[in-house]
């Protein structure tokens, strides 16, 4: 007897049980299908403050909101193009043939390179300021 192709499900979540020193849990993506689920991290994380639980996407106070937004759409169209990709060809999968996808790459930059990204960050967000202020 052959398996119906059932479709996954793919939800954007705070995962709330792992708060981290700055006060704010990681955002997530969580894939599930045929009772298997499959989660991975964005790479950034958010306060509840900073966080819309309607869309499953940050709101305007957080400090990256485009970017993070973009960086979620993105990892969400990728692994919905694939597991639509999958469909036409009526082939079988599992969330592991998807979750390789939501994979950032690593990059090769500097520390210095990365903290002046980081400064930049909170010097746009007005974060970041003198003992005078």
């Amino acid at each position: 007897m052959r398996r119906k192709n059932t479709t996954a499900s793919i939800t954007v979540q705070l995962r709330k049980n792992r708060l981290n020193r700055f006060g704010a849990y990681p955002i997530i993506i969580r894939i599930s299908k045929d009772n298997q689920v499959a989660i991975r991290t964005v790479g950034a994380d958010a306060t509840l403050k900073e966080w819309d639980e309607k869309t499953q996407r940050p709101n305007t106070k957080h400090l990256k909101y485009l970017e993070v937004k973009k960086t979620i759409d993105e990892m969400v169209g990728r692994i919905e193009d694939k597991e639509l990709e999958y469909r036409r060809k009526n082939e079988l999968y599992s969330v592991h043939d998807l979750t390789g996808l939501v994979s950032k790459e690593m990059s090769e930059q500097s520390v210095f390179a990365c903290f002046d990204k980081i400064i930049k960050d909170l010097e746009q967000g007005g974060k970041i300021g003198t003992a005078d202020t």
